[in-house]
């Protein structure tokens, strides 16, 4: 990684791998005057905090969030999306490894910086980049929903294309043999809605059958 993207990496997260299955969070929404009409479905990860590396965020967060300790994975490639792209354009883009880092991402995910929480510009005064990196993880210990996450799903390589491509309510995953760990009851009949680092990760899955470790 260059200082430049260093400076420009603001979350970081991961894909962990937890026995051939894929851990993500999932829950109600979590925002003011948000409805309660779905389930998202997110990767675990969150914000850098101070003079934290990315992989170490990611790491920090997984385990905040899933009790899970992480090794990263060497990614086959590391893909780039951007802000309004259709995951199946995603295309492979290198990535430079700092010598403090463990490995490469599996995704990268970039917006332009237009103000907020993290705002900053670039030297010629326009908006920055900001950068979400996800890691290639494979996990050690048991899952449990942890912090503020109201639940986990276990996601075996075929479920996360079907929660990717297709409208199931949390009860229906669970009736067709779905893996879930929640701390408490969430409504079985509300849709799980993809966010997207799980729609790519139904696509790179396509691309690489050699993800599953």
């Amino acid at each position: 990684m260059t200082p430049d993207q260093d400076d420009e990496v603001v979350t970081a997260s991961a894909y962990v791998q937890l026995g051939g299955r894929f851990v993500f969070m999932v829950g109600l929404p979590g925002g003011p005057g948000d409805v309660e009409d779905r389930l998202g479905v997110a990767r675990l990860g969150g914000h850098r905090e101070v003079g934290e590396t990315p992989w170490a965020c990611a790491a920090r967060e997984v385990l905040e969030e899933s009790s899970l300790h992480i090794r990263p994975l060497e990614p086959p490639a590391t893909y780039w999306i951007g802000p309004g792209q259709d995951e199946r354009s995603m295309e492979a883009s290198p990535w430079s490894t700092s010598p403090d880092e463990n490995a490469a991402p599996l995704l990268v995910a970039w917006r332009d910086d237009h103000g907020g929480r993290h705002s900053r510009e670039s030297l010629d005064g326009s908006p920055a980049r900001m950068l979400s990196l996800t890691y290639l993880a494979l996990a050690e210990g048991i899952p449990a929903p942890a912090a503020e996450t109201q639940g986990l799903l276990l996601l075996l390589p075929d479920e996360v294309r079907r929660v990717a491509r297709e409208r199931l309510t949390l009860g229906a995953f669970l009736e067709q043999g779905g893996s879930a760990l929640l701390r408490a009851p969430l409504p079985l009949h509300l849709p799980l809605v993809p966010l997207t680092q799980l729609r790519a990760l139904a696509i790179l899955l396509d691309r690489h059958a050699e993800l599953v470790s």
